[in-house]
């Protein structure tokens, strides 16, 4: 539990949790860090990871992004980017 108490300590900015744990240790990292900060009235929610069981086949559909800190993390490919339209369109 202590590895968990490091990586929270490490991986919030604001009210979002951003770090890096290995495939197998997911589900133990989620349930600790819930237990955690549930003591403390913080209500972790709304989990994003990248991990995509080998034995199930995603199709294009399921295939998604989602908004980290400005950015879009698109989950399948594990990777960042950023639109730079947005800018453009303000100017």
């Amino acid at each position: 539990m202590q590895e968990t108490v490091s990586k929270l300590l490490e991986s919030f900015y604001i009210d979002n949790c951003i770090t890096s744990v290995d495939s197998e240790e997911l589900n133990k990292f989620i349930a600790e860090s819930k237990f955690i900060l549930e003591r403390a009235k913080f209500d972790l929610r709304e989990w994003e990871h990248n991990y995509f069981s080998p034995s199930i086949n995603v199709s294009s559909s399921e295939i998604r992004s989602v908004p980290v800190l400005g950015l879009q993390w698109q989950l399948y490919s594990d990777r960042l980017s950023i639109d730079l339209r947005e800018d453009t369109e303000r100017r």
